[in-house]
């Protein structure tokens, strides 16, 4: 799992949010990665997963997707990570 300095490193656009911010949304993220379905990927998966609840924090407003506003890019990228790792499970992973 990341950790604050890894997901920094990977997702410079929250460069201005407190340490304290991005440590609660990469708790959060991995109370819901499970390694043993993503593998090689968990890392990614739950990058994409912090970043994507803090985009979707009310601060966030600038990462979400036009076309579908209650989605961003991080959880587009999860979804696709979920697909690749496990195929549609009819819930979250």
């Amino acid at each position: 799992m990341l950790d604050v300095a890894g997901f920094r490193l990977r997702f410079s656009e929250f460069k201005t949010l407190s340490d304290a911010r991005i440590l609660a949304a990469l708790n959060d993220a991995a109370e819901r990665t499970n390694p043993d379905v993503f593998g090689t990927s968990t890392n990614e998966a739950h990058g994409q997963l912090a970043a994507d609840l803090l985009a979707s924090s009310p601060g966030g407003a600038e990462t979400r997707m036009k076309d579908e506003p209650t989605k961003t890019v991080y959880r587009v990228n999860r979804e696709r990570l979920e697909l690749e790792h496990c195929g549609f499970r009819g819930g979250p992973v």
